[in-house]
C-alpha cells in the first residue's frame, strides 16, 4: 500500500532520513528490535525529534499521507506508543486538529493505574503512532 502520494515525496522522505546521520547500518551484529527481529538497518527516530530541519518535513509528509491517501475520519484519535511514539502522535494530533492519547507498556501501579492516558478512546478508531514497528508483537 502506498502511503506517500508521489515518488517525489517518497524520495524526499528517504533523503531526509539518510541525510540526518541517524540511519545506522550493521557493523558486525545486526540490530535487535523489541519484537526480537533482527535488522541490518536502524533508523533512530528519537534523534530525529530534536532537529526541526528533519522532523518538520517528515511530519508534513505524514500529514499529507494521512489526509490525502488514507482519508482519516474526523473523530480518529492519535495514540502514541510509549515512549518514542508519544511526541510524534502529539505533534500529528496538533497539526491535524485531532484528539491525542498515549498507551503505556505497563500500568504504573499508582494513581488511576491506566494503560491509556489522554483522550477517551473507547469505541473510537485510533491511529497508533510508533517509532518502529516490525510485527507489532510488542504492542
Amino acid at each position: 500500500m502506498q502511503y506517500i502520494s508521489s515518488y517525489k515525496q517518497r524520495a524526499e522522505v528517504a533523503r531526509l532520513i539518510a541525510s540526518s546521520s541517524h540511519l545506522g547500518f550493521m557493523k558486525g551484529e545486526p540490530f535487535t528490535f523489541t519484537s526480537g527481529w533482527k535488522s541490518p538497518v536502524y533508523v533512530n527516530m528519537r534523534a530525529l525529534l530534536g532537529r526541526p530541519v528533519w522532523r518538520d518535513p517528515l511530519l508534513r509528509h505524514a500529514c499529507v499521507c494521512l489526509t490525502e491517501q488514507m482519508a482519516i475520519p474526523e473523530d480518529v484519535v492519535f495514540v502514541g506508543g510509549e515512549t518514542a511514539g508519544i511526541p510524534y502522535a502529539a505533534m500529528l494530533a496538533v497539526m491535524l486538529d485531532r484528539e491525542f492519547a498515549y498507551v503505556r507498556k505497563n500500568r504504573k501501579g499508582f494513581g488511576q493505574n491506566r494503560l491509556v492516558e489522554g483522550a477517551d478512546i473507547a469505541g473510537k478508531q485510533v491511529i497508533l503512532i510508533e517509532d518502529l514497528t516490525t510485527d507489532g508483537k510488542s504492542k
